[in-house]
Formats: structure tokens, sequence, C-alpha cells
């Protein structure tokens, strides 16, 4: 069922479908697809290949002593995007009644669907305390929370001062900014943007990919890039960079069409969809490698 769903997502008779074709974004046959995906995977969780979730983790929303759960519930963020489209349908029912209901997709069915979302991203739960996670039974423990200890760790004073930054709140995720952005932007891509400040802008641009990211794998990143149109420098085309010996990933340049440097492309070898967190040594490396040695 999920590989019949990817193949009406991606093509159909053999065309671009609703992904990568700007002219399908939310038209009624693909927000009905979106919402079918939805109930196939809503209770998946999204890094578990990357790596284990804290119990109470991927919320966008935390109060001192609750917080929203995706526990057996999926992502926040998943919820909200069928919400989305569900909302899109309702709103356009009265003109695209007939073909929602040759979708299996009345009025009363798409509410249905409206309340259950909606009961999924409004359940709480009481926060916890202790994060530490002993999930073999063996006497191991490690830590499964680390954000919320991040979380905590940034809003000291003396680490913002150090950092010298305003004193703020800080936190992982922008409520205000998550809810507040426009419908229409959701399904944009950026390749608009990228080629502005790569033809436009005298900026150096660095893209990275963890080889084990579970989330945006490898093999995405690097379809983008081809699709970008910009040419691999055969003078630096997948090279191994190392750190004491130990292959850390591959690199390659990419060039614009008169031959200036385009974007600069990192592997990180294994590496999940936090760099940082999974191979600290390596991204420290990498931003070195940004700051003092590329053009």
């Amino acid at each position: 069922m999920v590989m019949e769903l990817l193949n009406r997502l991606y093509l159909i008779n053999g065309k671009k479908n609703c992904y990568g074709n700007t002219d399908a974004l939310q038209t009624v046959y693909c927000e009905v697809l979106y919402i079918e995906a939805y109930y196939e995977g809503y209770d998946l969780n999204d890094y578990a290949l990357d790596y284990s979730n804290c119990p109470m983790d991927e919320v966008l929303e935390e109060t001192q002593n609750t917080l929203q759960s995706n526990i057996n519930t999926g992502s926040s963020m998943t919820h909200y995007l069928a919400k989305q489209s569900v909302n899109s349908l309702l709103d356009s029912y009265e003109q695209n009644e007939v073909e929602l209901i040759k979708y299996n997709m009345n009025k009363e069915k798409l509410s249905g669907i409206l309340t259950s979302i909606e009961s999924r991203l409004t359940s709480n739960t009481v926060l916890k305390t202790d994060y530490s996670v002993d999930d073999i039974g063996d006497g191991t423990v490690w830590i499964a929370c680390a954000t919320y200890y991040m979380e905590r760790y940034l809003n000291l004073e003396a680490v913002q001062t150090a950092l010298h930054v305003t004193t703020t709140g800080w936190s992982k995720c922008s409520s205000d900014v998550f809810y507040n952005w426009p419908v229409k932007d959701w399904h944009n891509g950026m390749e608009k943007i990228y080629h502005t400040l790569v033809e436009d802008y005298d900026i150096k641009i660095l893209i990275y990919s963890g080889d084990d990211d579970s989330v945006c794998g490898l093999g995405g990143t690097m379809y983008w890039l081809t699709r970008m149109g910009w040419t691999e420098d055969s003078q630096h085309k997948w090279e191994s960079w190392t750190i004491d010996g130990q292959l850390s990933g591959y690199y390659t340049k990419y060039l614009k069409s008169d031959g200036d440097t385009a974007i600069h492309f990192h592997t990180v070898r294994s590496a999940g969809h936090m760099v940082p967190q999974t191979q600290p040594e390596r991204s420290l490396k990498l931003l070195q490698k940004f700051l003092y040695d590329f053009d």
C-alpha cells in the first residue's frame, strides 16, 4: 500500500505528478493523496533509523509542566501538514464536491478526519524530569532527551553572555513561525532561492549530508543537486576527506556556467540527520573547512 501511494504521488502515466511538479501542488487529487499517505504512516517515528527518540521528542510547543507528545502518534509536523490538506479541501468543498466524492472524500468524512488530527495535535502528557532511559534492561543508561538538556543549557545567562547574544528565551522550534507560515509556501521548493544566491551574490555555500541520514537521505540530496543544473568540477569530484587518517566523507565542487564555484558539497561519513550530534568531530572539521579553506 505504501509503495502504491508513493508511485501515485510521484508518477502518473510515467509523468511527474504531485511531487516535483509545481503545477500539481494543492490540487484536489494531490491533497487527497497526502491525506491517504498520512494515514499510512502518521504513527511512524520520523527519525527511527537515525537515532532513538526521546519519549517526549519531536514536539513544537512546550510549557513548564506539559508538552505536546508524539508517543505512538508520530510527529506534530506530520499531523499539522495533514490538517492543512484537510482544511484546504473543506474550504473548497462546494466547487470540488463531485471530484471529492469520486475519491470517497465527502464532507462528513473530511470533518471526521480533521477532528481526529486535531485530537492527536492537542494530546498532552506530563513532562518527565528524568530523561535517562534503560531500554535494554541491563542497567545501561543512555541520554534519550538531549534536546531538553540543550535548551536548558543554551538558556543559561552565562552561556548566552559567552556567545555574545541578546538574552532571550531560546527554543529549538518557534511555534509562532511554524503555525503562521503561509500555507501556499509549504510545498514551494528552494531552487529559485539557491539559484539567486549563487548567481547574484558573491558568497560561498556549503551543502552537507550525513550518509546515514534517514530523514533527508543522501541519495535525495544528490538527486536535488543534479537537478539544479550545475556542473561537477572534474578536479574535485567525489574526493575523500579524512581526519587523522580516518575516512570522514566525500567532497564535490559544483560550478556555474562561467566556471566559477557554485556550491561545495560534502558527505559526512556515519552521520545521521543531526550531523553535529552524531559526528561532532567531523562536523567541527567541516565548519573549519568552510570558514578557512573554501573559495
